[in-house]
């Protein structure tokens, strides 16, 4: 999924995906609801808030983000993609609501 992204738009980009034969999702930009790591960052801060003790130190939390995301099942992932549909009808819905469609 590409979002406008600098990193996206750079040249070298395009032209390693072409040749690895890689398809790309064009994607609206600002739109994280649409996308579904967005939801793994959020779950992730959320399990982090809700550990008893804070990390105190940077090792710390970088060992505690590695085990929530090792924890990321593939089902929790398969349940966003088919998720995308109904987020996506949502999207257009509130699109139609401000432009009085």
């Amino acid at each position: 999924m590409h979002d406008n992204a600098r990193p996206h738009a750079s040249r070298v980009v395009p032209e390693f995906l072409q040749n690895a034969e890689i398809d790309i999702l064009r994607w609206p930009a600002r739109s994280p609801d649409l996308n579904p790591i967005e939801h793994v960052w959020d779950n992730m801060r959320w399990q982090t808030q809700q550990r008893k003790m804070p990390c105190r130190a940077l090792q710390q939390l970088e060992n505690l983000l590695l085990e929530i995301w090792n924890s990321v099942t593939q089902e929790y992932m398969q349940n966003l993609f088919e998720g995308l549909p109904r987020r996506i009808l949502a999207v257009f819905r509130a699109l139609e609501k401000k432009l009085d469609f």
